[in-house]
């Protein structure tokens, strides 16, 4: 049952993010030159607009596109660096999940180790254009950039050090090292995950849409990922459950 959980919700929160990824980089390569919304983020724009009751012409109209514009554009301003961004995150997500796949390691370990090599790649290309958008064109400000500097720093951090440990045989630190990686991968899926939330439980309305408020989910979603995953290593650590679902090779 555990491992049955385990496996549906962090590979839907995978999935969701892969999905946020390819449609942005869809977004981006096909949008010709935009000064205000793309396409795609035009309809998010009218879709929360309607979910918000806000009127064209508004006021409130008005600040919600504003806002919705500055958060976005940079993905526009900087296409080479969004694609560097998130093409190489969506490999990371749906190869981190054959990572820790049990059967790929029991039948096909040559491929583990070969897209383990193909995955520290893709992290440090996807880390670094992420501390860029996070750090030279921030929208959520300061709480965004220590977000992406804290965050960031550690998945490449997490990721050198799950190398190091596997090149040494030493084959549990490593497992332990590449959840905290895949965890912050992951963060942003629970951040998205969130703000749906915040939007139609707690009805939180436009606030959700404003730099503070993103930079507080930031915060709030990569803690939280990171949290549950030290939950989880300290849970499974030394065997039983972790050798069945998790332990990386």
């Amino acid at each position: 049952m555990r491992r049955w959980l385990y496996w549906t919700v962090v590979g839907s929160l995978a999935l969701i993010g892969a999905m946020f990824a390819v449609h942005r980089a869809a977004d981006v390569i096909t949008s010709p030159p935009v000064t205000g919304l793309s396409r795609q983020d035009q309809q998010s724009f009218e879709q929360l607009a309607i979910l918000f009751d806000l009127k064209p012409g508004t006021s409130e109209y008005t600040h919600l596109r504003d806002n919705v514009v500055a958060s976005t554009g940079k993905y526009y301003a900087y296409r080479a660096v969004t694609l560097l961004h998130v093409l190489p995150g969506t490999l990371i997500l749906l190869m981190g999940l054959a990572q820790f796949s049990p059967w790929v390691r029991a039948h096909h370990m040559a491929f583990h180790r070969i897209s383990g090599r193909v995955l520290l790649a893709a992290i440090i290309v996807a880390g670094l254009s992420g501390l860029f958008f996070g750090l030279v064109v921030p929208y959520g400000g300061m709480l965004e950039s220590t977000a992406t500097a804290f965050f960031g720093g550690f998945m490449l951090f997490a990721a050198a050090r799950a190398f190091v440990l596997v090149r040494r045989r030493d084959i549990a630190r490593h497992r332990e090292w590449m959840i905290r990686m895949f965890s912050v991968a992951i963060g942003i899926a629970v951040m998205r995950m969130l703000a749906i939330v915040a939007v139609l439980v707690v009805k939180a309305g436009p606030a959700v849409v404003n730099p503070r408020a993103t930079g507080l989910l930031l915060w709030v979603g990569w803690s939280l990922s990171l949290a549950v995953a030290e939950l989880w290593i300290r849970r499974t650590r030394g065997g039983g459950l972790a050798a069945i679902s998790l332990r990386g090779g």
